[in-house]
């Protein structure tokens, strides 16, 4: 229910996920960021270049442009109209997640830093007004420091909270409590779609 779901033909509705990423940018320019790797393309029954019918081999290639190890990338998450069960179970799956993209890496996995939390009525803030204040940086606690002040620039309108990273505290206090939280969170779920069902039939 949190990341939407689409409904019969007998219904008028969809519903979109209630969360929403922004675009995720790497701080440093492509020449720091990139490293180009180039492969063999074997044969998959010997796993080498040579093929045995003909006697010859393909010699064949291939390039990859991989990530850098250690590049940072920034960026923003939209989470909106949650439970405090759902809110947890997400930061919590967020802080889990070591991959991402529309096709499996095997190359390496990811790490995931909340150095701020927003609480407001609507979205603050965006992925580009962060990079922008922390491009071309590198270190990690550097680029927190500026996300951070980012964040704090909005105190004055919602609730702001700060740190070097959340991860530590949500996979302690959720961890712990892991399987309440779940059953929690999909009873709001449900009470969720059933809320917007009956506000549809009131129409």
């Amino acid at each position: 229910m949190t990341f939407g779901y689409a409904v019969g033909e007998e219904e008028k509705y969809n519903l979109k996920s209630r969360i929403e990423g922004d675009v995720y940018l790497a701080t440093l320019p492509e020449k720091k960021s990139i490293v180009i790797r180039t492969f063999n393309a074997i044969d998959e029954p010997t796993h080498t270049t040579f093929i045995q019918a003909e006697g010859a081999r393909t010699g064949a290639l291939f390039r990859l442009s991989l990530i850098r190890v250690g590049t940072p990338f920034v960026g923003k998450i939209a989470m909106k109209d949650l439970a405090p069960a759902e809110f947890a179970f997400v930061l919590y799956s967020l802080i889990n997640t070591t991959r991402v993209g529309g096709t499996r890496s095997d190359f390496g996995k990811i790490r995931i830093i909340i150095p701020a939390i927003a609480l407001y009525d609507h979205e603050v803030s965006s992925s580009y007004e962060i990079f922008e204040r922390t491009k071309e940086l590198e270190n990690l606690s550097e680029i927190v420091r500026k996300i951070n002040d980012q964040v704090k620039s909005y105190q004055a309108e919602c609730q702001v909270f700060t740190s070097e990273d959340f991860s530590p505290k949500v996979s302690e206090v959720v961890g712990c409590n892991k399987h309440e939280i779940i059953k929690e969170a999909w009873s709001n779920g449900l009470n969720f779609k059933k809320s917007i069902e009956e506000s549809i039939k009131e129409k």
